[in-house]
């Protein structure tokens, strides 16, 4: 789903994930949770920087049912991510170049010595 949204700048529900064939990763990852909890919601929103994705952003609800994930995500809930997920956008991209250039002064100054 991640790779999907990236790859198509395509924000997406999916409040029957348990039914959906994926790699189970992340179902894995307890986080002091029950063992055998399984994602029943998902939704994912690319992060983009000028028109490109460098990222995804992506909120689950996991449990041993699909009563114990919780309701499901509405558009509501999607329109948030998108909005979530266009100020990492414009975070990154007012970041990245201080980041860039002192990496590449670091870099340099240590090919230098």
């Amino acid at each position: 789903m991640a790779a999907r949204t990236a790859r198509d700048l395509r924000p997406e529900i999916n409040n029957s994930f348990n039914r959906t064939p994926h790699v189970t990763v992340f179902e894995g990852v307890s986080l002091e949770r029950p063992l055998g909890e399984q994602i029943f919601r998902i939704m994912s929103a690319p992060i983009v920087d000028e028109g490109k994705a460098i990222g995804v952003v992506q909120i689950s609800r996991k449990g041993l049912s699909a009563k114990e994930a919780g309701d499901n995500f509405s558009p509501g809930d999607l329109h948030a991510l998108i909005t979530l997920g266009l100020a990492l956008g414009r975070i990154v991209m007012v970041w990245q170049g201080p980041i860039d250039n002192a990496y590449r002064q670091n870099h340099h100054e240590m090919e230098c010595r």
